[in-house]
Formats: C-alpha cells, sequence, structure tokens
C-alpha cells in the first residue's frame, strides 16, 4: 500500500495534475492573471497528463507484447538421457 502511494505520489502524471489544479485555483482566487492565460495554461498542463496517460499505456502494451515473444522465444526443455 505504501509503495502504491509512493509510486502515486511521484508519477508524472499525478504531479502534472496536481500542478494544474494549484495553478488554476490560484489564478481564480486572488492572483491578477489574465482568465485567458490561465485557462491556456490550464488547458496545456491538462493535454501533458493525457499525452503522458496514452504513452503509459503505449509502454505497457509493449512490455506485455515483448513478455509474450520471450516466451514463445524460450527452448523448450530437452530430456536429457541419464549417464552410466
Amino acid at each position: 500500500m505504501k509503495k502504491a502511494l509512493l509510486d502515486l505520489v511521484t508519477s508524472k502524471k499525478f504531479l502534472m495534475a496536481l500542478t494544474a489544479i494549484i495553478v488554476y485555483v490560484a489564478g481564480r482566487s486572488g492572483f491578477d492573471v489574465d482568465t485567458a492565460v490561465l485557462d491556456r495554461i490550464y488547458a496545456a498542463l491538462l493535454v501533458y497528463v493525457g499525452a503522458q496517460g496514452i504513452a503509459d499505456n503505449g509502454k505497457s502494451a509493449a512490455q506485455v507484447a515483448a513478455g509474450a515473444a520471450m516466451a514463445s522465444a524460450r527452448p523448450s526443455p530437452v530430456a536429457v538421457a541419464p549417464s552410466r
């Protein structure tokens, strides 16, 4: 459980999503930032999170395919006749 939370907190997607939320809240709550600029920054951060998710999904699929290829490439065990 602890490792899963540590992996979540250190993931790129989580950090960028958290940054997007902080930027959005900071811009809406008192910092003098143009709303159009704030929306563009927020959208860019969310697009990055989505793109990272797609990349992670492709990475997982590649790992599964590589594992299947390795399993099929292994030679089958050969029976060895006992020595006399």
